[in-house]
Formats: structure tokens, sequence, C-alpha cells
């Protein structure tokens, strides 16, 4: 229901299950955090037990970070010979912590260190010209970039020729021409590691780590709590090095010292508050980026650097004035390029390009941000300044930025970044192009375009599995971000209670979702458009992430709603893959049941009526997947008397419910009673309609050719070709005797879920047999076939429409694997189910004779009516004698024992029992279809 989302479940392999049960055992884990673990490629016990318990030891060695040999010797050099360093950082967070790390420990060993941040609007990103010549007049020997300076060549050239050396630090993607500096510090020159993901902090981290092994008065572990909060600021993946950084940052900033980070987290009302890890991203981080996007970013380093309590307060304060700012200059641009944005995509466009004059050029980063989860495209924006523009963009994943402005550098005056995210400066002339020029190379070298509109689903959990102790599982998995998602969970067949909108502009919606019985709260942040389109009346599907909810002292487990969609929708509830879209046209049960949700929501009551109750339980399954149990009320003859009546009279009263009944049970009955005025009527291959005053029939019929016409052929087993064939059964011995390995079935299956995920394999296979018992409805989608086989004797032509009718294509033949013994045993079956009047004598004799054989199947239906004996062979038929001999009354249960009338017993009065005259319609229905195909009967 929301815009551009694709939902996509992680699988798992055949192996997985073993896997997760030695998972299970080593780590005392569930199984669902094994599975997570799995899907998350963390198998091995030791990278499991790096994951669950990251510790500081585990860091990697600095010096194996490419310039690290060449960096230290040059910086206990300038220790030695007590030389001017200044440390030259970019101006937003990670930037910003870069400097104070890398500042507060080269102050333990020299004086005098000087940093350096350009102004983001005069001088832009990055080292510059204009500065390199004010701190080499400044006397500076030794100058060392953080989180910058690996595309700055002219920059770096200029320096030595003024006489200093340049040392840098960066992350950022190096070009095909790196400076001459004297060392470049950064993990990504070396791209046989998977290390190379560090921020800008991390790298100046690792050199304060390697001079550490140099100088033992420097601690490195004083400094993790700006690592932390300036890792999660700056969006890298947090697996590896960086997990351990930020995990045990985070613990140290809950206990932080700096007076910087307490005023900081008291001005934004975190104090005394267990801080989570999304306060980092979302609390902390925006206010120190905010000095260097609207001001300049000196005042975020003295807060950081700040020994007193009055400064840090009032710096604090200052940050927070100007991230408000922020926010609302962010907001006025979003509005603005966001409906620019709807133009391009209804272009085609896939990546999103857009200029304006004026637009702010500091919180053009968050802007494109919040557009790429917006459309799930990248997006880059660009605030021109006349005839010059300055721009930053962002990606999705799957689509690497940095190469693909690399790709296009001649439109391009600069350019820098990495593969999500990436500042350009470039004439206004030069606009179009870059776009043409990015879309064309999307078009041709993307792999996914659908990959920013996905929800990566890890697991479909029933609502009994989301507790305390699934929290605390997931929190093991912390801290998440890039690299490393939350885990979001699918939970199926969800019914909204009471939606309602929430948040200061009502953009909120909060609501009550029950499954299973449990009722459980959930919020769905800018999710309250949806408000008016949500019903109590149907299922729904949602994608969640379950977080700890605290109000006025009490813990919940709340869900937070990613996404929701209706459950029946096609597109939806199994994820299928592309085939699915290839072949899809709405098929006869899709209309049918879209009519009844139209009817339901309108307010009214709709009548259903079936050919037989045999073709009402095959849709009976896909009802219960679209429609909450409540509003489904079967109305027939082969359902206790105490729910039939209850349900007519909710029929008579016109309550909104979805009544299922039979072609016989209104004729027979509901046709000749006074029925609400608002009741609508819907029915499926009836051929014949009762008319009736208060009620008009909308009818779907077979949509395809009659089953009588279609050729027809004989065949033994052995003779069944390749391809796909689908198998029609109804009987479990033939299931056992067909099915081999690798075949997948459906028949009999009560999960409407393991359907989906049946026809899914089935169809993504050149080759098999698919098993299935006509069950139709529910959203399942049809199937594409190359041969349709009756396995066993359909009960009547509505078998085989239910069947046909969810092919893609008709077959040219319909091929028959049973013979005339089948015909037999599915006649005895139904005499079975539905005796008739001589059996139903025979029956009532005895019971009157006080037969023992009799008596003693009554004695074992009253003690226990669900005992096996009553469910087959003679059983059977007994139990369902008894039934029609009860309707009619000739027999009675009362406290605990039979009592039988004794009467004369006339085959008329079997036209009072509902039952009876059911089972009629059902042989009726089967004798039909054996004479429409001239079978040989036996």
């Amino acid at each position: 229901m929301r815009k551009n989302q694709i939902w996509s479940l992680v699988e798992l392999n055949g192996d997985h299950a073993d896997k997760a049960e030695h998972l299970m055992s080593e780590f005392s884990i569930s199984r669902v955090l094994a599975d997570l673990l799995i899907k998350r490629n963390l198998i091995d016990a030791k990278k499991v037990r790096d994951f669950l318990t990251p510790a500081y030891e585990r860091l990697s060695e600095p010096f194996l970070i490419p310039g690290m040999q060449a960096a230290v010797p040059r910086i206990q050099a300038a220790i030695k010979n007590k030389e001017r360093v200044v440390i030259y950082g970019d101006y937003d967070a990670d930037g910003i912590c870069s400097i104070v790390v890398l500042k507060e420990a080269l102050e333990l060993l020299i004086s005098g260190i000087e940093c350096y941040i350009p102004n983001p609007f005069d001088e832009g990103y990055g080292l510059n010209s204009e500065a390199i010549q004010m701190i080499s007049e400044q006397g500076c020997q030794l100058l060392i970039t953080v989180d910058c300076g690996i595309s700055s060549i002219e920059e770096v050239e200029l320096a030595n020729r003024l006489g200093m050396d340049v040392i840098i630090t960066d992350h950022h993607q190096p070009g095909g021409v790196l400076p001459e500096a004297v060392a470049i510090v950064n993990p990504k020159l070396d791209d046989s590691t998977d290390k190379n993901d560090l921020a800008g902090v991390g790298v100046a981290f690792q050199l304060v780590r390697a001079l550490a092994q140099c100088y033992e008065m420097i601690n490195p572990r004083e400094y993790l709590e700006l690592v932390a909060l300036a890792t999660v600021a700056d969006i890298v993946p947090l697996v590896g090095d960086n997990r351990i950084l930020v995990r045990e940052g985070m613990l140290q900033l809950k206990e932080t010292n700096r007076l910087g980070l307490k005023a900081l987290l008291e001005i934004a009302k975190l104090s005394g508050k267990d801080l989570q890890y999304w306060h980092i991203g979302y609390v902390l981080a925006p206010r120190l980026n905010a000095a260097g996007r609207l001001a300049e970013a000196r005042s975020a380093v003295e807060l950081l650097l700040s020994r007193s309590e009055m400064e840090a307060r009032s710096l604090a304060e200052k940050l927070s004035i100007l991230n408000s700012t922020r926010q609302g200059i962010e907001r006025v641009i979003y509005d603005e390029a966001c409906n620019e944005a709807m133009g391009w995509v209804e272009q085609g466009d896939s990546v999103l390009v857009m200029a304006r004059e004026g637009w702010h050029q500091g919180v053009l980063g968050i802007v494109a941000s919040r557009l790429v989860e917006t459309f799930g495209r990248p997006v880059l924006l660009v605030s021109l300044d006349g005839e010059q523009g300055k721009g930053s963009g962002r990606a999705v994943p799957g689509f690497n930025l940095f190469k693909s402005l690399q790709a296009c550098q001649q439109y391009l005056s600069k350019f820098g970044g990495h593969k999500l995210a990436a500042g350009v400066a470039l004439h206004k002339s030069q606009i179009d192009s870059l776009r043409e020029a990015l879309n064309e190379l999307a078009a041709n070298a993307w792999d996914d375009p659908d990959e920013g509109q996905k929800i990566t689903i890890d697991s479909v959990i029933n609502s009994k599995q989301v507790d305390f102790q699934l929290l605390r599982e997931i929190e093991q998995m912390e801290p998440f971000g890039l690299g490393n998602p939350s885990p979001l969970f699918m939970l199926r067949q969800a019914t909204i209670i009471k939606p309602w909108r929430v948040g200061k502009k009502q953009e909120h919606l909060k609501f009550s979702v029950e499954s299973d019985g449990k009722p459980m709260d959930a919020i769905g942040f800018g999710m309250g458009d949806l408000t008016d389109l949500l019903s109590a009346n149907q299922f729904y599907d949602l994608v969640f992430e379950p977080v700890l909810n605290s109000f006025k002292g009490k813990d919940n487990v709340q869900l937070k709603v990613c996404d929701l969609k209706i459950s029946d929708d096609p597109f939806n509830p199994t994820l299928f893959n592309d085939y699915r879209n290839s072949k899809r046209t709405q098929s006869v049960f899709e209309s049918l049941e879209s009519s009844i949700k139209k009817v339901i929501n309108n307010g009214n009551p709709v009548l259903v009526m079936y050919p037989s109750v045999r073709c009402l339980n095959k849709h009976l399954l896909g009802l219960s997947n679209i429609f909450p149990p409540r509003l489904l009320a079967p109305v027939h003859g082969c359902i206790g008397e105490i729910e039939r009546n209850r349900n007519i009279e909710a029929l008579r009263n016109g309550n909104r419910r979805v009544f299922l009944t039979t072609s016989c049970f209104f004729r027979t009955k509901l046709g000749k009673m006074n029925l609400n005025s608002g009741l609508e009527g819907i029915a499926l291959w009836s051929e014949d309609l009762s008319s009736h005053e208060a009620l008009s029939w909308q009818r779907f019929d077979r949509e395809v050719i009659s089953p009588v016409l279609l050729q027809e052929k004989q065949i033994d087993y052995e003779e069944i070709g390749s391809g796909r064939r689908i198998i029609y059964t109804n009987r479990k011995a033939t299931l056992r005797r067909l099915y081999k390995p690798g075949y997948t079935t459906e028949a009999g299956i009560e999960d409407i879920g393991y359907r989906f995920r049946s026809r899914e394999e089935f169809m993504l296979k050149e080759t098999g047999c698919h098993f299935w018992d006509g069950a139709f409805g529910g959203g399942l989608p049809r199937i594409e076939a190359n041969e349709f086989i009756l396995g066993d004797v359909p009960f009547g032509n509505y078998e085989i429409d239910n069947c046909l009718a969810q092919l893609v294509e008709l077959p040219s033949m319909v091929y028959r694997l049973f013979s005339d013994k089948d015909i037999e045993w599915n006649r005895g079956f139904l005499s079975q189910l539905f005796p008739d009047y001589e059996a139903l004598l025979v029956l009532y004799q005895k019971l009157l004779s006080r037969d023992k054989a009799v008596c003693s199947f009554l004695d074992k239906a009253i003690s226990n009516p669900k005992a096996d004996a009553l469910q087959g062979g003679s059983g059977l038929a007994l139990s369902s004698g008894l039934r029609v001999l009860s309707e009619i009354g000739l027999i009675r249960k009362t406290n605990g024992s039979w009592e039988v009338k004794s009467c004369d017993f006339y085959v008329s009065e079997l036209a009072e029992s509902p039952y009876y005259q059911e089972g009629l319609e059902e042989k009726s229905l089967f004798d039909n279809w054996v004479t429409m195909h001239s079978l040989k009967e036996c």
C-alpha cells in the first residue's frame, strides 16, 4: 500500500536447517536468531562469535592500512623536531570528530597543534589553494588531512612547492591519479581486504592506535565515543572494525566525561536516559552537522574540546538552534525537490538530477537521502549560484555513485566521495547533459534498478514469536545500519483495529494489530495517509521491526511498521519472483473476490452461492486468507444446526457478513425466506439461478472451454511427458503412489502460505510435477503448465473448472490416469458420506432393534465424537446416517444417550434433511460428470 515498495524475502538454501541447529546448540540462541545469522552469511563459529560479542581486542592491526608505515615515522620526526603541525579536516560530523581525536592525541606528544576547517560556502569541500597558501604563511611544516585530501592533487602539489609535507588520511574513493603526499593513509587503496569501509574518523583513530604503539601515554580508548558518533553519522557499513568501534564507543558514550558531549545530551533531553544507537544518527549527529552545514564547523570542534561546563552548555544550545533552523530549510527544499522529482519519475528517469537557484548547499545531502528513501532511486541535488553549481548526491545499494560520476566527469568541474554518497561542482550548462548521461549509464549498467524500491524481509514469523525474548536476541545484533540492517519481519493475515492519526501534523499511523488472537500495538511513521483506507474487514500482511515501547512506566513490544499490504494481493503474500508478472491476468476467482470485497466495504451483506458444498469448501481456504473468520458465515446443509440457524438469523437481519451457500440450500431453504433488501448475490458456476424478489445475482461463469469439449486421453503413469505437469488428485493414496522426490504439492495442504511457496517452487522449474486438489482463491496465482492430468476422478464439472481457471493457458489435451475402479471408489465414498434411503432405513431398523454393533458405535460417538472410528469406512456411513435421522426427528441425543422414535419412515421425510438434500446434489453432479464424459460405469 506504500509507494515504490517491492517485498523481497531472503530465502535459505536446503541445508540451512542443520546449520541453524548447530548455531542454536553452540550459542544457546533461538531458531529465529540462528536463521538471521545464516542469512547474513554468518555460519562459521568464529565469525558468529566475533559478530555477537565484538571486542576492542579484535580490531584490525593499524599498520596493515596502506600508507600507515610511512605516516607514523613522519609524525615521529615532527614530534622529535617540534615542528608546526596543522590538521585539515572536513566540516561534517565525521571530519569534526576526526580533528578532535587526532588533535587530542597529538597534543600529548607535541604542543601547538592547530586545526583548519574550510568554510563550506566560500571554500567548498576538501583542500583549496587559498587555505594552503595561508597555512604555509603561518609556518606549517606538516599538514595532516582527516576525512579529505584523496582527490586534492593540485593542492598537495602546491603544499610541496611551499615547503610543507602532507600526510593524507581519508576514506573516500581514490581516483586514477593520487596526490604526491608523504603518506596516503586510506584503506580503500587496498581492494584485497574487506576492512576498507572505515569512516574518516576510523582512519584517524587507526593512526592514533599506530602512534600508541610508539608512545604509551596515548590511550586510544579515550576517543571511542567520538569514533562511534562519527562512524554512525557518516553512514558507513557497520560490520567488521566499524561494528566493534560503534559497539565499544556506545558503551563509553553512556558514561562519557566529555563536557561537550554531556551538554549535547542534556540539550537533546537524553541525559540520564537509556541511550540507543538511533539517538546517535538522528539526535546527536545532526546537531554536530548543523554547524558546518549552516555556519562554520569550528563551534562543533570547540564543543567537543571544551573544558568548561558553561562554555559547553552555550555551544550546545547554539548547535541545537542551528539544527532547528536546518530542519526548516530542509523541509522547504525537500518539498520543492519532491514535486520536481515526481515529474522526472513519470518521465522514466532512474537517476534523479535536480538543480535550483538558492538551495542551501549545507542540507542538500540530507535532502537527497530523504528523496532516495521516498523514490528508491539515486538522487543528485545541485545548488546554483549564477552559472556555477555545487551539489550532493546519494545512491541506493547496487548503484555505485562514485564510479558513475567518474564515468561522467567530462561534465563536472570537481567531484569526490564513495559509492553511496558524493559531492560535485559543475557549470549550469552541463546539468542536462549530466542527467542524460547518468540515466543512460543506469539503463546499461545498473544490474537491478528495482533494488532501491525493495523492502528486504528477513523472516516470516507469527504473533507468538513477537515477544521480549525476540527483542533481547535482536539487541545482540546491534548496532544496525548499512551492511547490517535491522532485521525486518513479516506478519501474515493480521487484522487492523482502530487506526488513528498521531503526530504534530497527524502524519503517523497508530493502530492495534490482532493475529492468532493476540493483540499488539503498532505504529507506522509517515503512514497517516492510510488511516481512512484501512478496513477491519480484511487481512493485512505487515513488514515490521519489533521495538521496545515504554509508556507510563509500562514496557511492551511494539511493531514499527515499514509497509503493509492486503493479504490477498497476489503481488504480495509469498513474494513471487519475476515469472508471476509476465503472465499477469486476473482470474475469475480474483474477479469474484473483488466483487465480494466491494460489497462488504460498502457496508452490505453478500450471499455467495456455489454449485455444491464441496466446491464451497474448495474456496474456504482462499476466503480465509482474505477475510477475518468473524465475517465468513456458511449457510448450507452440511454444517451443524446451531451454527446454521445462527447464520440464517444474521442473514435475515442484514448483518454485514460473507454468507456462503449452495444452489441446493438456496433452492430448498433460503430462496423461500424473506431476505434483507440490502443483500447482494454472487454465484459461481451456477447455470440455473433461482429468482428472488429481494436478490439480484452477479454471475461468474466458466471463462474457459467446457471440460466436456476438451479432448481427453487415457494414459499410464509411465506415459506422462516432460515439462511442467499438473496432476489433479483428491485422494491421499494417489498422492503417495505418484509422488517422487523433487515433485511439488499443495493437495490437501491447509496452509495457504505453503501453497503459494509450493507454486513458486514449481514455476521456477523447467520440468516437474505439481499435485493439486482444485482449491482456489485467496490470491493464489495462475500456473503455467504444459500438461493437465487427472490423477483421480473429479466429483463434478466444477472441479475441473476450478483447476482450468487457474492455468495461464488452456491445455489442448486433458490426460487421465484413473480407471473404472476409481469411478466406483468415488461412488462408494459418496454413498458413505451421503447414505441413500435404503441404507438409512436399514440403520433406523437396527436402532429400533438395539443392534449391538450400532449401539457400540453410538457409545463411542457419545464418549468421543472425534474418535477414529467415526472418520472412515462404516464409521463414516453411520455418523452420516445418524445425522440425517436426527435432522428429520427420528432420533435425538439427550443426557448422554440416544432416543429412537418408533414410527413409519417414508422417503418423503428426507426432504426435511438439509444434509440429505446436499448429498443428492453432490451425487447428481458426479453422475452428470460421468455421463458427459461418456465414462463406463461399473
